[in-house]
């Protein structure tokens, strides 16, 4: 029994060391055998002898406040000549396409410095054209609810931030945007026995129900209107957007370090070699 759970132990410490070991993994790539193209002219970038090129793999990391455990994802990225980054991200907020042999390896966002977030997209919202109350305006845009707020996607030229979507990482801009809100006619409105249950809104020609008082087991942020001297709540709510995985697990290009490889093998059987050492010493 003793010599089991000595084996179990050991085995713990050496996944740790795996884990840690294959965090920090970087591989050194034949640059010339790769392009960079640019993801709507496919103009090509082309590197040569003398060029470097150096794959870095995802990083993760994770701390705990208060009783909350919090991921930080560093994602892959490749770094050619020292200076230009390339982060592995979601087609979305692409610009670049990683290609090698003529096959796409990487969507990737060039950058100027290292990537990492630890917040993720809860949901994300397609724009529409001519937008009606609750609508967010932008045919061809795209929004992502994170931390409760929405935010247009993004680019790296812009005032950006990073989050996880579905495991990938996208950038959005940093500044909160609302959905349409209604415009109210107060002088149009439906009522019973004296009392206002709904006024005209102007943009898109519904009633929009209104009460005297928040209800108080709501959690939802109402908007006043004063009708006729009186003041009544409404709702002024966006449209839910496409819940999306948030779990922040994400992929990364496969690559293999032979050294890192080997340290980890030494590390299992160090361990496991120590275990049984143990094992016989207490078995003696």
């Amino acid at each position: 029994m003793k010599k089991i759970i000595a084996t179990v132990l050991a085995m713990v410490m050496a996944l740790a060391l795996c884990t840690t070991a294959f965090a920090a993994a970087t591989t050194t790539l034949t640059a010339k055998d790769y392009k960079v193209l640019d993801k709507e002219t496919n103009a090509a970038t082309t590197f040569g002898d003398n060029d470097t090129l150096v794959f870095y793999a995802e990083e993760k990391s994770t701390s705990t406040v208060d009783g909350k455990t919090t991921t930080k994802i560093t994602p892959a990225y490749y770094l050619f000549n020292d200076t230009d980054k390339y982060v592995v991200v979601d087609d979305s907020c692409a610009d670049t396409k990683i290609v090698k042999d003529g096959k796409i390896v990487a969507m990737a966002l060039k950058t100027g410095d290292v990537v990492s977030t630890s917040d993720t997209v809860t949901a994300t919202i397609k724009g529409v054209k001519d937008a009606k109350c609750g609508q967010y305006d932008g045919e061809d845009k795209t929004f992502y609810t994170v931390n409760g707020k929405v935010y247009a996607a993004g680019t790296a030229e812009q005032n950006t931030k990073y989050a996880l979507l579905n495991g990938k990482v996208v950038a959005y801009i940093n500044t909160p945007v609302d959905a349409e809100a209604h415009e109210l006619d107060n002088t149009k409105v439906t009522s019973d026995k004296g009392t206002v249950t709904a006024v005209y809104c102007t943009i898109c020609e519904k009633y929009v129900p209104v009460v005297k008082s928040v209800p108080a087991t709501s959690v939802d942020t109402y908007k006043s209107v004063e009708i006729n001297g009186v003041k009544y709540y409404y709702l002024d709510k966006a449209v839910d957007g496409t819940a999306t995985n948030t779990t922040n697990t994400t992929t990364s290009p496969k690559t293999f370090d032979a050294g890192i490889a080997m340290y980890v093998g030494m590390a299992l059987t160090s361990v496991a070699g120590s275990a049984v050492v143990i094992g016989k010493k207490k078995e003696f």
